[in-house]
């Protein structure tokens, strides 16, 4: 049994990091084999999320980092019109509880689809608004962060998960834009702000280990938690 909790607390930890490692891969076999024709993008967005006191238990100030990848593709013209786009998203935020050593732990997966308007100010300048749906996983542990600590307690809940973002992105300035045709890539950075909104969290305290048959263990309700927030988000585009 102890052998089992320790296996499903690692899978648990570790699986947004083998779906990122996973995206990246495939986003490089992707580039392989595509010819650059400047309506594909690849970007690497990450900020804070300012959920307020609903998050004070898992972080400091409130907020909480926030990472998506996403592959973008234009619908029509790649150098204004309406793009479509895929994203994985992950977070994460620990923090000890009244500066003592039992910590709360709170990670986050999920996935989500969604459109985008781009508006060319400027071959190099990109004006941009955006919005998403999907889902979210989120895993709420209580105990000392130890990998497979039999007196932690743990328990996961689903999400719906939208988000509504604008901002601009400042891409180095290549031939082809000026020229407006197809073909061609370029990198740059991109600065956003929006809205995160999500259903609530469910979570209750279950006490993990060998403990559950020996005596009589019962869980209790943490309430709910709201991970809706106002975001910012920086992220590295590569354009091809």
């Amino acid at each position: 049994m102890r052998a089992t909790n320790r296996l499903q607390k690692y899978l648990s930890r570790h699986a947004a990091k083998s779906a990122f490692a996973s995206a990246v891969i495939g986003a490089i076999l992707l580039l392989s084999g595509v010819e650059a024709s400047a309506n594909n993008e690849l970007s690497l967005r990450a900020g804070p999320a300012f959920a307020g006191r609903s998050v004070d238990a898992v972080a400091r100030q409130g907020a909480i980092i926030v990472a998506e990848l996403s592959y973008a593709r234009a619908l029509f013209d790649p150098q204004r019109g309406l793009w479509l786009e895929a994203s994985y998203i992950g977070a994460g935020s620990t923090a000890r509880l009244f500066d003592t050593t039992p910590s709360a732990e709170l990670s986050l997966f999920g996935a989500a689809v969604g459109a985008r308007y781009l508006y060319r100010v400027a071959p190099w300048l990109v004006a941009h608004l955006r919005g998403s749906l999907g889902f979210t996983y989120a895993r709420f542990s209580l105990g000392t962060s130890r990998l497979a600590d039999p007196d932690d307690v743990a328990d996961g809940d689903f999400a719906f998960l939208a988000q509504v973002l604008g901002g601009v992105q400042l891409l180095i300035p290549r031939r082809w834009m000026f020229e407006e045709r197809d073909g061609g890539f370029t990198v740059g950075v991109s600065f956003e702000a929006g809205a995160m909104f999500t259903s609530p969290l469910r979570f209750s305290a279950q006490p993990g280990g060998d403990r559950a048959g020996v005596w009589p263990v019962y869980g209790t309700s943490l309430g709910q938690l709201s991970l809706s927030a106002a975001v910012l988000r920086f992220a590295f585009v590569f354009r091809f």
